[in-house]
C-alpha cells in the first residue's frame, strides 16, 4: 500500500477519478480512496496538501457529493496562493455553479 505517502495517494485516487469518469460501478474504490486521501490529509506538508484536497474535491463530485467537494475545494483554495490558488478557484466555481 501507499499509506504514509502522500503523493502516491493521490496519484491513485487521481487515477480513480479518471477511471470513474468513463466507467460506472467503482463506487466501493472511490471510497477507498476518498478514505485514503482523508487519512493522509493531518501529517501532509503544505506542498502536498493542496494536491490532496484537490483530489479529494474531484473524487467527491465523482460520487455524487458536491458538499463534501466544495468544502475539499475552498480549503484547498485558501491554502493556497498564486496560479495554484486560480487553477485550483477555477474547479471551484465549477463545483459552485453546478
Amino acid at each position: 500500500t501507499s499509506k504514509g505517502d502522500a503523493v502516491a495517494v493521490a496519484r491513485v485516487g487521481w487515477s480513480m477519478y479518471q477511471v470513474a469518469r468513463e466507467q460506472k460501478g467503482l463506487d466501493e474504490l472511490l471510497a477507498a480512496s476518498i478514505t485514503a486521501i482523508e487519512a493522509e490529509l493531518p501529517a501532509a506538508d503544505a506542498e502536498t496538501k493542496p494536491l490532496l484536497l484537490d483530489t479529494l474535491a474531484h473524487l467527491h463530485q465523482t460520487t455524487g457529493d458536491l458538499d463534501a467537494a466544495i468544502k475539499a475545494q475552498q480549503t484547498a483554495v485558501e491554502i493556497t496562493e498564486g496560479r495554484t490558488s486560480q487553477r485550483l478557484g477555477r474547479f471551484l466555481k465549477e463545483l459552485e455553479e453546478a
